[in-house]
């Protein structure tokens, strides 16, 4: 038992890393449901965002306007969002060959557990108490 509270005292900041990851991941199971619908609200744009994305990363064309929009003329979806949005679940879809829609929710994912770490180290920077 001794040996436990030692091993605990020692890696006590490992320990609350890997609950803030596992809290996270747990919070992203109800994400890979199959009656999930993303193409509600902004979702359905995500979605064409990503698509055309990695449209244009595997062509080696530019972002900032995707031609295949609105018969041919094009939209430029910069107006509204950031690259950051399409790119990386673009990339995921490219690297993993998952379709665009379980990208998104794999970038959502990576997301909430990302913020769940930053989070708990601004925390730590925030607030001198380190327990």
């Amino acid at each position: 038992m001794e040996e436990i509270k030692k091993f605990v005292a020692k890696n006590k900041k490992y320990i609350y890393v890997f609950l803030v990851v596992l809290c996270g991941i747990i919070m992203c199971f109800p994400l890979f449901n199959e009656k999930l619908d993303v193409f509600k609200d902004d979702g359905i744009q995500h979605v064409i965002r990503i698509e055309e994305t990695k449209k244009a990363i595997k062509n080696g064309v530019s972002t900032k306007v995707f031609y295949d929009l609105y018969n041919g003329f094009g939209y430029s979806w910069d107006i509204f969002y950031g690259n950051f949005t399409s790119i990386i679940p673009s990339i995921i879809s490219i690297i993993a060959n998952v379709d665009s829609v379980n990208a998104f929710k794999i970038f959502i994912g990576i997301v909430i557990i990302l913020s769940g770490l930053s989070m708990y180290f601004s925390t730590l920077i925030l607030f001198d108490n380190k327990e």
